[in-house]
């Protein structure tokens, strides 16, 4: 089953190692490093799951620890090119160093769309460099959440 196939068929889950394994081998190597990077928190865990007919079927990551309202990050293996979705709080984005940030980076979140007080911010991963600055971020994220539960 190729990829358009798997990841549209909302009747048929697939398992997270397909999603990655149908698409084309540079996007696969991305959303694999992606899955690698995004376990060796340890504090996450990965599920496939619907998410409506713009991102479809999608792993989703949830913090292991702590009950959320919504899941951590999103990975959203779009044949067309990787995208990773973060919903953030506002209180988070006041504090994270987004000067250090690239500007796409910073442009993701300035443009994210806003629900009740949820800016869903959304990237373009289909580059090694684009997948990189965007999990800087999302390391930077992680490490003050485990800095605010110390």
């Amino acid at each position: 089953m190729g990829i358009s196939a798997c990841w549209a068929d909302r009747f048929s889950t697939p398992t997270a190692d397909g999603l990655a394994k149908a698409m084309d081998k540079p996007m696969s190597e991305l959303v694999e490093s992606a899955r690698s990077w995004l376990h060796e928190f340890g504090t996450l865990t990965e599920e496939v799951s619907w998410q409506g007919d713009s991102w479809r079927w999608t792993l989703v990551y949830r913090t292991a620890d702590r009950d959320e309202r919504l899941p951590w990050v999103y990975l959203i293996p779009n044949p067309d090119g990787p995208k990773l979705a973060i919903p953030l709080q506002e209180s988070e984005v006041r504090k994270l160093p987004l000067a250090r940030a690239k500007k796409h980076v910073r442009d993701g979140i300035s443009t994210a769309k806003r629900v009740e007080d949820t800016l869903w911010a959304v990237w373009d991963v289909a580059s090694k460099s684009a997948l990189d600055d965007v999990f800087d971020l999302v390391k930077r994220r992680h490490k003050m959440s485990q800095e605010a539960r110390a």
